[in-house]
C-alpha cells in the first residue's frame, strides 16, 4: 500500500499513527510527498520521499499569467504541467509481496 500526499505537514500526524498502529515504513506501506521543503522531509522519521515541483518556473508562470490577465491578453496555456523531481528517501519501498 502507499499514500501520496500534498505536503509533508499533512504527512506528519499519519506517518505517526499508523507507525503507532504497528505499520511498517516502508515495508508494509510506502509515503511519498509531493513537497519543496527538503529540511522538513529528512526531519521526518523515516525521511520522506519527495516529488519536489520546479518552483521557480511555476512562480514565472504563474505571474505571467496573471500579468497577461491584468492587461486583458490571452493566456496561451491555461494550464500547464511540470515534471518534479523525485528524491528518494527512506519512505519509499517495494510494493509488499
Amino acid at each position: 500500500m502507499s499514500v501520496l500526499q500534498i505536503n509533508s505537514e499533512a504527512i506528519s500526524g499519519f506517518s505517526r499513527a499508523i507507525q503507532k498502529a504497528g505499520v511498517k515504513i516502508p515495508k508494509d506501506f510506502s509515503i511519498i510527498c509531493i513537497d519543496s521543503n527538503p529540511l522538513e522531509a529528512v526531519a521526518q522519521e523515516p525521511s520522506l520521499t519527495t516529488i519536489s515541483p520546479p518552483a521557480a518556473d511555476i512562480g514565472a508562470a504563474a505571474v505571467t499569467a496573471l500579468i497577461k490577465s491584468l492587461a486583458h491578453l490571452d493566456i496561451e496555456d491555461p494550464q500547464k504541467f511540470w515534471r518534479g523531481t523525485l528524491v528518494t528517501r527512506e519512505s519509499s519501498g517495494p510494493a509488499p509481496k
